[in-house]
C-alpha cells in the first residue's frame, strides 16, 4: 500500500470513497449521502483537479495494490489537508476516512499519520 496525493484526474475514484464513507459513517460528516450522491461528475472532476494543484490545500489517499469486491477502486482512505498561507505554514487535518479492514495498525495514530503526510 501506498499513501500518496490524489491526481488531478482521480476526481470520480475519490467520489467513490467518499460515498463509501458517507454510508458506512454517516455520523462522521456534516454531508449526507443522499446530498453528495447527487452531485454531478463534474463537482468531483474540479474538486480534486482544484486540490491537486493547490498550495494551501491537498487530499491523499491510500491506494491498495488492487480492488476489493467491498471497495470498487483500489482507492482505500481519504484525507483533506488545509496549509496556512502564512508561515510557519502549519497543516491541519480536515477530515479523514480509512476502509474499515485497514484500521488498526494503520490509523495507530497522529503521529504516524503526520509522518506519512510529511513524506508523501
Amino acid at each position: 500500500m501506498q499513501l500518496r496525493q490524489l491526481r488531478a484526474d482521480e476526481g470520480l475514484a475519490y467520489r467513490d470513497v467518499r460515498l463509501r464513507a458517507l454510508q458506512q459513517a454517516p455520523e462522521a460528516f456534516a454531508a449526507t449521502y443522499d446530498e453528495e450522491a447527487a452531485q454531478p461528475d463534474a463537482f468531483w472532476l474540479d474538486l480534486v483537479a482544484r486540490t491537486a494543484n493547490a498550495m494551501e490545500a491537498a487530499m491523499f489517499t491510500i491506494e491498495r495494490p488492487e480492488a476489493t469486491p467491498a471497495a470498487p477502486t483500489n482507492l482505500a482512505a481519504t484525507t483533506f489537508v488545509r496549509v496556512s498561507p502564512t508561515p510557519p505554514h502549519d497543516a491541519y487535518i480536515g477530515a479523514m476516512w480509512l476502509d474499515p479492514d485497514l484500521r488498526g495498525p494503520l490509523a495507530a495514530s497522529d503521529v504516524h499519520w503526520a509522518d506519512l503526510l510529511l513524506q508523501a
